[in-house]
């Protein structure tokens, strides 16, 4: 479905207001995912390679947005539901009204009220997915799947690239889609790295109480 001219209007108007406070993502340079590298929370350079073989999650994550609960508890529950085929890298990003201003230290003490989520995700360094600064791992990505209207930068907090076992990206979801609404996709990618379908039990869309993953109210 194409997105309506009203709506590419104002996405050109934010890359317009991104470019002026933070400049141009000029790219990468790279050709693969699995070529970009990233700096993770611990300060340590860490390369995409690394997770060859899973289905990942790239996402960039807040503390103080209004719908930073949900997201947070919707994440792990989808860790906790595909195991280790399934890894959740996320990258802390102030860019977005302010909304990421803690230390490394106090992001990872918010995520572990969400089930230990500090522990579950693998996180990295506070950094810019928009702009000149933009840290590599989401320029690529950007570039790699556009918006429908062509655009490419990340809109505000949340925004999720779903990339599958061999480096590819597959799909991105906006910071408004709960990451619940990526079951079915997490499930074909993972189904195409196993070769084994899952049960048909658990072959659900819209009940996602039986998956664990029902939507819960912001506080």
């Amino acid at each position: 479905m194409s997105q309506s001219p009203s709506r590419s209007f104002l996405h050109g108007l934010q890359d317009m207001g991104t470019k002026m406070l933070f400049g141009t993502d000029t790219g990468t340079g790279k050709d693969t995912f699995y070529e970009t590298e990233a700096v993770n929370i611990q300060g340590e350079k860490v390369s995409m390679k690394t997770f060859e073989n899973n289905v990942l999650i790239v996402v960039n994550v807040a503390s103080f947005w209004g719908l930073t609960n949900r997201n947070y508890t919707d994440l792990v529950r989808l860790h906790n539901r595909f195991g280790e085929n399934l890894k959740i890298l996320a990258f802390p990003c102030n860019q977005f009204g302010k909304q990421e201003p803690k230390s490394h230290e106090e992001i990872l003490e918010f995520a572990k009220k969400f089930d230990n989520a500090d522990e579950k995700f693998i996180f990295f360094a506070k950094s810019h997915v928009n702009g000149k600064e933009t840290n590599e791992v989401f320029s690529y990505l950007k570039n790699a799947i556009p918006w429908q209207d062509g655009s490419k930068d990340v809109r505000w907090n949340f925004g999720k690239f779903l990339i599958d076992h061999e480096g590819t990206p597959w799909k991105r979801f906006g910071s408004k889609e709960a990451p619940s609404t990526m079951i079915e996709d997490v499930k074909m990618l993972i189904t195409r790295k196993t070769g084994l379908p899952f049960p048909a039990e658990e072959v659900e869309v819209e009940g996602r109480e039986g998956l664990g993953l029902e939507g819960k109210a912001e506080k």
